[in-house]
């Protein structure tokens, strides 16, 4: 069953800056193909990855989400006018530098945010649509009237260098949403999430992750791509419905970079062309649960939205779950 998280008819609410960090470190499908045992042209051909940044041996997951934090602040001034730390933190990640305390609260303490509410969110690569999600229920509530939703993912820990079927997959980065009011008719107009826990086993890590136990990533990517298939479709029209509009009426789709040739597949089963769907993934891989604002970014950088544009925000990840949001950028 598809569940709507209501968007009803409460005052209007989207994103109103936005930021991201990538490591400066750049690594080849040549060096990748050579520990995996592939060649080059067979990741392009798999994956349409071409290079990926890989996080130096003294950064952070929650130091790069700290980065991409400050420049969606800075995002939302330059925009919007809105010059004010945001109200509340909510924090996505699968891969955090320590269990205790949550990842939250280290990105909090790098980024010198007052003592504002302050949460993780694991819901892997749906984890920053999930957190807008949460922020536009605390808004409602009326506990925070602005938030900062961001995403990071540093993955070396966590995955074989020798294992071709995820090791030309994921890149490092981190990117953020601030999100605030905006004027009725904006915003987030629609919403979906969804979760299949009978593939729960398609992405895990078996065992907890330390330098010293080794790599536990697996992955099944064929189930995933049953979600991206069978159900993320028909979340996007039911969210576009809830908002009153078509596949007809988007200028924007955004999608997890999962895969970029998984992208275009999805895109070819939508019938959009390609122009409206952004594949990032090609300069910066996987960025698991910051793919979905480092897309935004680099689409925006690359051909800026424009007010009034419908963007449908899609994602999927472990779990296995998914969250769709539909909005009209302000």
């Amino acid at each position: 069953m598809l569940h709507s998280a209501n968007v009803g008819e409460g005052p209007a609410y989207g994103i109103i800056g936005m930021g991201m960090h990538l490591p400066e470190g750049v690594v080849s499908n040549d060096v990748v193909a050579a520990a995996a045992g592939v060649t080059p042209e067979w990741i392009v051909e798999k994956t349409g990855v071409e290079e990926r940044r890989r996080a130096g041996e003294n950064e952070t997951a929650a130091g790069m989400a700290s980065v991409a934090l400050r420049k969606a602040i800075d995002d939302a001034k330059a925009r919007n006018g809105v010059d004010a730390d945001p109200a509340m933190l909510i924090a996505a990640t699968s891969t955090p530098d320590r269990v205790v305390p949550a990842p939250a609260f280290d990105i909090h303490g790098l980024s010198e945010l007052p003592q504002i509410p302050t949460l993780s969110i694991d819901g892997a690569c749906a984890g920053v649509a999930q957190g807008m999600i949460t922020a536009l229920g605390f808004y409602r509530a009326g506990i925070a009237d602005t938030s900062i939703v961001v995403g990071t993912n540093r993955s070396e820990v966590y995955f074989d260098p020798a294992d071709r079927k995820t090791a030309a997959l994921f890149g490092d980065g981190a990117g953020a949403f601030m999100l605030g009011p905006v004027p009725e008719g904006y915003g987030i107009l629609g919403m979906r999430m969804l979760t299949d826990s009978v593939h729960r086993e398609a992405v895990h890590v078996s065992d907890v992750v330390s330098p010293t136990n080794g790599r536990k990533f697996n992955m099944n990517g064929r189930q995933l791509v049953e979600m991206f298939v069978n159900e993320l479709p028909k979340m996007i029209y039911e969210a576009l419905g809830e908002a009153g509009l078509t596949l007809a009426d988007v200028d924007r789709l955004m999608i997890h970079q999962g895969n970029v040739r998984m992208v275009e597949a999805f895109t070819a089963l939508l019938g959009l062309d390609s122009s409206q769907v952004p594949t990032t993934g090609r300069v910066v891989a996987n960025t698991a649960c910051a793919s979905l604002p480092i897309t935004a970014v680099l689409s925006d950088r690359e051909r800026p939205l424009k007010r009034g544009d419908i963007v449908v925000m899609a994602t999927a990840g472990a779990g296995v779950n998914g969250a769709v949001i539909v909005l009209r950028w302000y």
